[in-house]
């Protein structure tokens, strides 16, 4: 007795326990992930249409899993596969019943059974078994236990998308979303009710009944299920003779290739495996991104002839802070030669002047220049650095904005050595300049000229911030991505946005800025623009590196920024490729893409009213004709100007006079304008109204030279010098010093009216005069002056 229970105990533990391990067996049956299978990249606009494909590792064109599905395309394909869907758990018993009294009574299989559960099952078997599919009644059991084990893990809707996205189309061609776009050329949003019939019907023979191949037998199955549609109240009978009427696609056709650089650098830059692909969806426009890449694809055609072969461009929406049209290269190619491959809006170049408007806004930030301001134009040597303008002249001295809108580069330089090296290159960093890698020393006053590399990416997102400072927008830090991962595998933490504090940067000193950079002058027909009131108005500032490998144009309204970027890949220079030559014509081509755009509003919130001299742009001072300008509020500019002095001359204005050989009575006052001798020697060249001080009277000019602080202690006064002549034939150099009862004064020198140089503290200038009688001219910074004459003899 005792043995029979523990029999019947043993078998009941031993029943219990096999089926707690089929449970558990079936609990635990799906696929873990359920899909194994890699998927393609695709990149989206901001209103989800498709910019570009990157097929998967595999070599499928399946696009990730969508959460949603048209409701043309749900009805049809449920009236097709599976109209019991959402009343059974997985399988369908009433029409399991039905096939398989059908297959028994013609003693074959005539009938399926397989419910859309069932067949997510066996295609994430196949997946899972690297696309095998052996078919046994094993598996099928299986798959039916399997199916109803899907449906406790995944509601309707998600295995209605897990189907939808894995079916195969035929060829190579995987999911609803690569369908459409493949058969239709359109998202699945946009199907009509005959092409989602079509799709529906695909996957129950897909390599049989593809499109260009059986085309009847195709339509003749798409037809039958309209008509099902129809009869099951989807749409009326007008709706079913359309839909009846379009024709079957006849070929297959390429995704669109809109984006090719900006896809390959965000994959890039995702540093993921290939089967983690996603959905990436930026802020693109998809209809001004095809107009865009056009313009570009045309412009670059035209700059083949004078053998420029590559070109980048951005378009930016100031308001949100991110692209809305982004063209890394012109033309796409894997051929690593052609470099057509490379994202240029990311390779560092020479920023040549691009960056000239960066440091003209710090410094009125900074309370360093009025827009006024005169700013020194004169050959001048930095420690064997000698800044040259483009068209090889000087101007002795130049208001800051036209030095900024006609992009002077002395004038630039002379602003960095002011402002400081080492403010500017933190300046550039905290706005988010990447791509300063070494010391600021080690850049040096050519920082400003193209001795820096930038980005495209990054110069346009700077002018980008200017404009959102003026209107009070915060300033954003730049990003390394352009555009906004949602979904699957990419990272998401490179490409968000933060805000910047506007911190050295205010609205004020932007909007200056801004107001400067409209005075450049524009290429070609647009040269003109001033003379039609519907012009668009437009900042903007054009670079050229040196040796001529780099031409950027970048410009701003209050609505939008352009970038754009011309050169070679390789950096190979070609002459005349100048960011007006070749990158400004595009650059307006680009803005006329644009709809109507709006001039910046002055930020009087954020600027004051100052007395300047009108001619020089210093505080005024009761010497000079004044006017008023802008500053910006937090500036506290405060040098007074330098260039306009209360002078005394006779009644003719010939002679300058002082009281020490004049009487008072007899002298008349003046104010004048007056400039330093070197600088006024190409000062009264470029500006025929300047009149030099008059002379001193010589009864007066031997007192002041008696009472000057210079004196020359070689040569002297009359004296003859002999100059050996080298056995080359040249003559020696002579080297004239003279003491200064202020040494650290700065001396300007001239022989024979020819500008030499300046001194400061050791006052010793090299020349090399010719044989004859020479005149020595020296004046220091406050005007006192010695002359001397002095006669070179031959040998």
């Amino acid at each position: 007795m005792g043995s029979r229970l523990s029999v019947k105990r043993l078998f009941a533990v031993l029943t219990t326990a096999v089926i707690i391990v089929l449970i558990s067996s079936w609990w635990y049956s799906l696929p873990q992930p359920l899909f194994s299978t890699p998927y393609s990249s695709i990149l989206l606009d901001r209103n989800n249409q498709l910019l570009e494909a990157r097929i998967a590792s595999d070599e499928q064109w399946r696009f990730p899993p969508s959460k949603t599905l048209p409701s043309s395309y749900v009805k049809a394909v449920l009236l097709f596969e599976d109209k019991r869907f959402y009343n059974h758990s997985g399988v369908d018993w009433l029409a399991l019943a039905r096939a398989t009294g059908q297959n028994i009574k013609a003693k074959k299989v005539v009938s399926g059974a397989s419910t859309i559960s069932m067949q997510v099952i066996r295609l994430a078997s196949n997946s899972q078994l690297s696309g095998q599919n052996n078919r046994t009644l094993i598996t099928k059991i299986i798959e039916t236990l399997q199916a109803l084990r899907l449906e406790f893990s995944y509601d309707k809707q998600q295995i209605l998308n897990l189907y939808a996205s894995h079916a195969p189309f035929g060829g190579n061609v995987v999911g609803i979303s690569a369908a459409s776009w493949r058969y239709f050329g359109r998202a699945p949003e946009s199907l009509s009710w005959a092409e989602s019939a079509l799709l529906a019907v695909l996957p129950n023979r897909p390599n049989y009944l593809r499109p260009g191949k059986n085309q009847q037998k195709l339509k003749q199955k798409r037809d039958r299920l309209l008509t099902r549609l129809q009869q099951a109240g989807e749409f009326d009978q007008l709706e079913l003779s359309l839909a009846l009427s379009e024709p079957l696609p006849d070929k297959i056709l390429a995704f669109p290739k809109r984006a090719p650089h900006l896809l390959e650098t965000l994959i890039s830059r995702a540093n993921k495996e290939p089967n983690q692909s996603g959905v990436i969806k930026t802020s693109l426009d998809g209809n001004l991104q095809a107009q865009v890449q056009s313009v570009v694809n045309n412009y670059a055609q035209r700059l083949l002839s004078a053998q420029i072969t590559h070109l980048a461009a951005v378009v930016m929406d100031n308001k949100t802070g991110l692209p809305v049209a982004y063209i890394g290269n012109s033309g796409f190619s894997h051929n690593p030669y052609s470099g057509k491959g490379i994202d240029l809006l990311h390779r560092p170049r020479s920023t040549g002047s691009i960056l000239k408007p960066l440091l003209y806004a710090s410094m009125l930030q900074q309370g360093e220049i009025t827009p006024l301001q005169l700013i020194e134009d004169t050959p001048t040597k930095f420690k064997g650095y000698q800044p040259e303008n483009y068209d090889l002249k000087f101007r002795g001295v130049v208001p800051a904005k036209k030095a900024l809108a006609q992009s002077l580069n002395i004038p630039a330089v002379n602003m960095l050595k002011q402002h400081g090296i080492k403010p500017f290159y933190d300046f550039l960093k905290s706005r988010g300049m990447s791509t300063l890698h070494r010391n600021a020393d080690d850049y040096g006053l050519p920082l400003i000229l193209g001795g820096a590399e930038g980005t495209l990416w990054e110069m346009t997102n700077l002018y980008m911030q200017l404009a959102r400072v003026a209107q009070s927008l915060p300033a954003q830090k730049i990003t390394r991505s352009p555009g906004l991962v949602l979904a699957n595998g990419l990272s998401e933490s490179s490409l968000t946005t933060d805000n910047l504090s506007a911190g050295n940067l205010s609205a004020g000193a932007a909007w200056l800025t801004l107001k400067a950079l409209l005075e450049v002058g524009r290429p070609g027909n647009e040269s003109r623009w001033r003379q039609f009131s519907n012009s668009r108005k437009v900042a903007w500032k054009t670079g050229t590196s040196y040796g001529f490998r780099d031409g950027w144009a970048i410009g701003t309204t209050a609505e939008y920024t352009i970038g754009v970027w011309t050169g070679n890949a390789e950096g190979g220079g070609v002459p005349g490729l100048t960011g007006t030559q070749a990158a400004a014509p595009l650059l307006f081509e680009l803005f006329n893409l644009l709809p109507k755009t709006h001039w910046f509003s002055k930020p009087e919130y954020d600027l004051r009213q100052v007395r300047i001299c009108k001619k020089d742009g210093f505080l005024a001072t009761p010497y000079c004709e004044s006017t008023v300008t802008d500053l910006p509020l937090a500036s506290s500019y405060s040098k007074t100007s330098p260039y306009h002095i209360r002078i005394h001359t006779d009644a003719q204005q010939r002679h300058r006079l002082s009281s020490a050989c004049e009487p008072v009575y007899k002298l008349s006052s003046h104010n004048w304008f007056t400039l330093p001798p070197h600088i006024a020697f190409y000062y009264q060249k470029q500006n025929s109204e300047y009149r030099p001080m008059p002379k001193w009277r010589q009864d007066c000019l031997n007192f002041m030279s008696a009472q000057s602080p210079i004196s020359f202690m070689y040569p002297n006064k009359g004296s003859q010098v002999y100059l050996p002549v080298m056995m080359n034939g040249s003559r020696t150099k002579m080297v004239s010093e003279l003491a200064h009862q202020y040494a650290a004064s700065q001396v300007y020198w001239y022989l024979d009216q020819q500008y030499l140089g300046k001194t400061q503290q050791i006052h010793q200038m090299e020349m090399g005069p010719s044989l004859g009688k020479h005149e020595l001219l020296v004046v220091d910074e406050v005007g006192n002056q010695q002359v001397l004459e002095f006669e070179v003899l031959s040998q």
